[in-house]
Formats: C-alpha cells, sequence, structure tokens
C-alpha cells in the first residue's frame, strides 16, 4: 500500500504541520553506512517497518566507522533519498553517539551501553525521550536507578533475522578454512574495548604452529596511523603481520562485506568469541548463533547477553581501570572488564578438543536464537507508539 506522504514525495510536494501530524511519519537517525550497532539495527528496523502502516524518512550520520561504499538494501538507498523530517525522530545509536541533549516529546530512542560502566549524565538525558528501548534487564535497572521513569523504558532484545543468518549460508570460496581446520572467529572494530589483544595472546600461548586451528579476525579496518587515535590499537597491524610466522595461524579480513557473506563467513566457523571490555548490545554475538555457533566469552557478557552454559563457553573477568581516552573519544578514567586469559584458553582448548561436543553446542545456540522476537516484532512495537501519540 501507498501511503498519500510517499505519493507525495514522488512529485515534490510540499508538507504542512498537519499533513505530517496526520500521517505520523517517523524519521529514522542512524549511522546507516556503518557496520555497528547503530546501522545493523537500524537497518533492520526500517526494512522491517515496510509491512506496517507507518510512513518513514531517515537521516545517516556519519560517525567513526562511516563507510563511503558501504553496502545496504536499496529500499534504505530509497528512504534516504526522502526528505529527513518527521513528527518524531527515532534514534538508534549507542548512548556515546547520543545528542547530550534530548528534545522533549521529539525523540524515540534505541540505545545500548555498558550497564555496569556508564556515563550517568546521559542516561539522565533519556528522561525527555518519548519512549527509550534498551537491550536487557541489567539495562533496565540502570535506567531505573538514574531515575528514568519505568513507563518510558522497554526491554527489547537486539533480534537477529534468521533468514540471512543461518548455519546453510555457502561461505565464498576465498574465505573458506582448509579442510579439517578449526576456526574460531570474533568480529570487532580495531579498538581496545574489544578485547582482540587478550584473545591474540590467549591463542597464540594455548595453540601451536602445526595444530589444525585457525583463529579469524573479522575487522572492519585497520587503525589509521595518521589519526592516532588512543582508543584504537595502533600498532594492531604490525603485532598480526608477525604472528603467522611463529605461531598459530591468524586471518585477518579488513573489507567490509555484504550480511550474506558475512552469514557465510560465520556459518564457516566452529566457535565465536566474544571479549569486550566494556558491554552494550548482544547483536554479532547472535547473529553467530543464528549460524550454529557456540560463544566462548565472559560472566559478565554471559549476565547482561542472556548466555547459558549448554550454548557458551563461559569464562571468569575482572574489572580494571582504563585510561582516558582509551576507550572512547574523550572518555575519562574508566572501569572496564578484561577477560581471564588463561581461562579464555583453557575454553577455547575445549572446543577445539571436542568438536562433537562443539557443534551440539552451537546447534542449541541456534534453537536458542530462534525462539528469540524478530525484527518484525520490534519494528511493531516502535509503529505502536508513534500511532498512539
Amino acid at each position: 500500500m501507498e501511503h498519500k506522504f510517499d505519493s507525495d514525495i514522488k512529485e515534490n510536494k510540499e508538507y504542512t504541520e498537519t499533513n505530517k501530524k496526520k500521517v505520523g511519519r517517523l524519521c529514522f537517525v542512524a549511522a546507516f553506512t556503518s557496520p555497528t550497532f547503530s546501522g545493523r539495527v537500524a537497518s533492520e528496523l526500517l526494512l522491517a517497518t515496510r509491512a506496517l502502516e507507518l510512513p518513514v524518512s531517515a537521516s545517516d550520520r556519519k560517525t567513526y566507522l562511516h563507510t563511503k561504499d558501504f553496502y545496504y538494501a536499496p529500499y534504505i538507498t530509497k528512504v534516504l533519498e526522502r526528505p529527513d523530517s518527521g513528527r518524531f525522530r527515532l534514534w538508534v545509536s549507542l548512548l556515546n553517539d547520543l545528542p547530550e541533549k534530548i528534545e522533549k516529546g521529539k525523540m524515540l530512542v534505541v540505545t545500548a551501553f555498558d550497564p555496569f560502566s556508564y556515563d550517568k549524565k546521559r542516561v539522565v538525558a533519556l528522561k525527555n525521550a518519548v519512549k527509550v528501548w534498551v537491550p536487557s534487564e541489567a539495562h533496565l535497572k540502570a535506567c531505573l536507578k538514574e531515575g528514568l521513569a519505568a513507563e518510558k523504558i522497554e526491554v527489547f532484545p537486539v533480534p537477529v533475522n534468521t533468514r540471512k543468518f543461518h548455519p546453510r549460508v555457502v561461505c565464498p570460496d576465498n574465505l573458506k578454512p582448509q579442510e579439517g581446520v578449526f576456526r574460531f572467529i570474533l568480529s570487532a572494530s580495531p579498538i581496545n574495548r574489544k578485547g582482540i589483544e587478550e584473545v591474540l595472546y590467549a591463542y597464540i600461548k594455548e595453540f601451536k604452529p602445526n595444530e589444525k586451528v585457525e583463529l579469524l579476525i573479522k575487522l572492519t579496518h585497520y587503525p589509521n596511523l595518521k589519526k592516532n587515535l588512543a582508543f584504537e590499537i595502533q600498532d594492531l597491524k604490525k603485532k598480526t603481520g608477525a604472528l603467522n610466522k611463529m605461531f598459530a595461524k591468524v586471518r585477518i579480513i579488513t573489507e567490509i562485506m555484504p550480511d550474506k557473506e558475512y552469514a557465510g563467513l560465520l556459518a564457516s566457523s566452529d566457535a565465536y568469541i566474544y571479549a569486550g571490555k566494556t558491554l552494550s548490545s548482544s547483536i554479532t554475538v547472535k547473529e553467530a548463533m543464528a549460524c550454529a555457533l557456540p560463544v566462548i566469552t565472559h560472566q559478565n557478557a554471559a549476565e547482561v547477553f542472556g548466555l547459558q552454559n549448554e550454548y557458551a563457553y563461559i569464562v571468569p573477568a575482572e574489572t580494571k581501570m582504563a585510561k582516558p581516552e582509551t576507550i572512547y573519544s574523550q572518555s575519562s578514567e574508566m572501569a572496564v572488564l578484561e577477560i581471564d586469559k588463561q581461562e579464555l584458553a583453557k575454553a577455547m582448548r575445549s572446543a577445539f578438543n571436542n568438536p562433537a561436543k562443539n557443534s551440539k553446542m552451537g546447534l542449541k545456540a541456534q534453537r536458542f536464537i530462534k525462539t528469540l522476537p524478530d525484527w518484525k516484532d520490534f519494528a511493531s512495537k516502535i509503529s505502536t507508539v508513534v500511532k498512539n501519540r
């Protein structure tokens, strides 16, 4: 069904405030050209609105991982060409990337942050939002602790598009592991808070060069040394370049790829590792689980993401203080989590030594993902709020 608002756009007509209110147009504000929480969640939600009676527009924000030639669906391209106006604006972003001042009565927010270590002022600023969706009970408790009204906040775990992410997706030939090789995979940007260095340490200490094993790190990019960003791992390329000469195989992929290829990369792997020093959403973890991968992670992530021992290897982590600006741009000294590297190595060895058990855990992970609400359910929640205002 075509809304009058959409047909008027094609004719380049102007709109009165009365028309906008009548149709309740919603403008998505997100980093669509970024393979992050903001871009991935906003894209899936926007695609899910196609089946709803909800006129939409979109505004693309350029953030840290803005990619000029980023691939997204043709429908999103079409929506981004519309005027980025609307009665309400739906911000989809991590807490630190939201505007510091939130306009009262105009904004809906889908956000995530570390529920154990966060900027209190930014959480308090959410009071002005019409509605806030967070991914876990831990996030909800943090919001309530800072005085947000319970009726304004709703927990909606980040869904997974299981039509895209499943174990039958074919991996591109040039990205497949060698036959008989056990592949660990993690997906991250090259920043300190992702725990990449801890994973590398555990892996090269545990596995020998002659073992049929591979650690695949799907990076968004290598650090830009000219920018010298304190929160990036500046010498990551140098470190990983030297590894394969002396240690078990490490493979780095830095290209931005369509979801189908990334899903194939996951489906070709045997276990997913999440060692984040800060927590936010669980989107990469759940996409891996949808592809039938068990997760190796620490206890805090398991608690927030709702992971159980039947499909996750859960290891300890300890709290440490990070220096200013090493976690986020302009971040102050803050508490972060560091996974126990020795226990991480043991968990990786356990997965490697017990492939049959590991596969069963992966199937249980996939079954768990299938029990969760999907993107259409989430979009319907948002649509209901907009239509009832």
